[in-house]
């Protein structure tokens, strides 16, 4: 019986399977030739593998594929890493999982060059499992080569990924154990290139250990801002410190070099106008959170900056002109992350950030958007901000898109990262898209297909 024979008379139905199995004898042959006579229980094995539960290959249909893509999976002919960076490019523009990457340090160290890029350095970038290029094109680390090189993108253990077993990236705003910035660019050699309204999500873990609740300086206490080192001490607050930069948004890019078809000298960080999230301390009151853990700290929100260095100023979003901004002292999706009415960054746990930005039209306009919302790792969400009424770009600028992106930044030359603190942190599932993420991806569920996967195996009894 071929397939439009086998489809026609049980449908796509997967719980019709098991009926075929009846019908054809013949596929049940072939299903345990081609997983090599692994499976000694000869009266459902077959039958198993074919009533894999969801929709494996995204064609928004649970079928014959899904159930032949199962079965490359269990014959090691696909990686199951790789199964989730296919399943996520199904459904979003650009996906980053970090899984199809081999691992990857970088040799140049900005110390010695600068900010590193591909556009100079194409050889230091890290690759995909077949040698291709992957989309990171732009790093910094801004210290001397360890004695002992670690890996920078790599599976460093069961805790360090999210979904699936796999690799992330580790990001490290002290430049000691990786790089503070990692960046890529996604427009088409214009600076009009990109998009015009961009939702972008990314999964991350970050110690509480991360951000001081005091600092030193020769035995004496000082502000954290200022200078000395970070100590982290559990059942505090947090000190106060001016900026921890979460990641940036370029607009304008023609490259991860150029910007607007020109070359920065040794600064291929922001351009123009640069968007800049940050995480501070803010202890004007209790702040919602989503995480219920005691040793949560609630005192630590998102905040969002605007950075222009067209006419040299930085325009701190929301806490400048917050009179044109919508308000609310409840988390509503009209909010925004003002004395308090933000949303608790989540620690020592995986947190999903997801950024919408959308640009004015025409430039000076005056109705860009940007909005943010916090999720816990089992996808519930608060927003932490909603800001409209905003100009991104001088006139000047009409018709740049936003087109590059890079995680981390640094702390403003304030506290150092003391013994006591931990400054990596994880970073997992890089998507962007034109429509909210979030929901979507974590309605993604692969458990139901790795179970039965493990069932084939023989990893878990029938």
């Amino acid at each position: 019986m071929d397939r439009e024979t086998w489809l026609g008379s049980v449908g796509t139905d997967v719980l019709s399977y098991t009926e075929a199995i009846a019908q054809d004898k013949s596929c049940y042959y072939k299903v345990k030739a081609y997983t090599g006579g692994l499976y000694s229980d000869e009266s459902n094995r077959a039958a198993v593998n074919l009533k894999i539960s969801g929709d494996l290959n995204g064609d928004e249909k649970v079928g014959l594929e899904d159930a032949i893509y199962s079965m490359q999976v269990a014959a090691g002919i696909r990686s199951s890493q790789l199964l989730w960076q296919e399943r996520l490019e199904k459904q979003f523009d650009i996906v980053e999982t970090f899984d199809n990457l081999k691992d990857w340090y970088g040799t140049k160290y900005s110390s010695g060059v600068g900010d590193v890029v591909a556009d100079s350095f194409p050889d230091d970038f890290p690759k995909k499992t077949d040698g291709t290029p992957s989309i990171w094109c732009y790093y910094s680390a801004w210290t001397n080569p360890p004695a002992v090189k670690k890996p920078w993108i790599s599976n460093f253990g069961s805790a360090t990924h999210f979904k699936t077993e796999g690799k992330t990236a580790l990001i490290d705003l002290s430049s000691t154990d990786g790089p503070c910035r990692l960046g890529t660019y996604f427009g088409t050699g214009e600076s009009t290139s990109g998009y015009k309204d961009l939702y972008l999500f990314y999964m991350v873990k970050i110690s509480r250990k991360q951000w001081p609740t005091r600092c030193e300086s020769g035995g004496t206490e000082v502000t954290c801002s200022s200078a000395g080192t970070g100590i982290y001490e559990d059942g505090k607050d947090y000190g106060y410190w001016g900026s921890w930069k979460f990641n940036t948004i370029g607009l304008g890019w023609n490259s991860c070099q150029k910007w607007n078809g020109s070359i920065p000298d040794t600064d291929h960080r922001y351009g123009s106008i640069s968007i800049v999230p940050y995480i501070k301390a803010d202890n004007y009151g209790p702040i919602p959170k989503l995480d219920s853990k005691p040793e949560q700290k609630q005192n630590l929100i998102l905040t969002m900056g605007i950075h222009s260095y067209e006419d040299g100023s930085i325009q701190n979003v929301p806490s400048v002109s917050v009179s044109k901004y919508t308000q609310s002292t409840e988390i509503t999706e009209k909010s925004i992350s003002l004395n308090g009415k933000g949303v608790a960054v989540i620690t020592d746990e995986w947190m999903g950030i997801e950024f919408h930005y959308t640009l004015e039209e025409p430039a000076g306009a005056g109705n860009g958007k940007m909005e943010a919302w916090i999720y816990n790792k089992n996808g519930e969400s608060l927003p932490s901000f909603y800001v409209e009424g905003i100009n991104y770009l001088p006139t000047s600028q009409n018709g740049h898109r936003f087109n590059r992106f890079f995680f981390g930044g640094n702390n403003s030359n304030a506290y150092s990262w003391g013994p006591t603190m931990q400054a990596p942190y994880y970073v997992d599932d890089f998507i962007l898209d034109d429509e909210r993420v979030g929901p979507r991806y974590f309605g993604l569920d692969l458990s139901d297909a790795v179970y039965a996967l493990k069932v084939v195996a023989g990893l878990i009894p029938d």
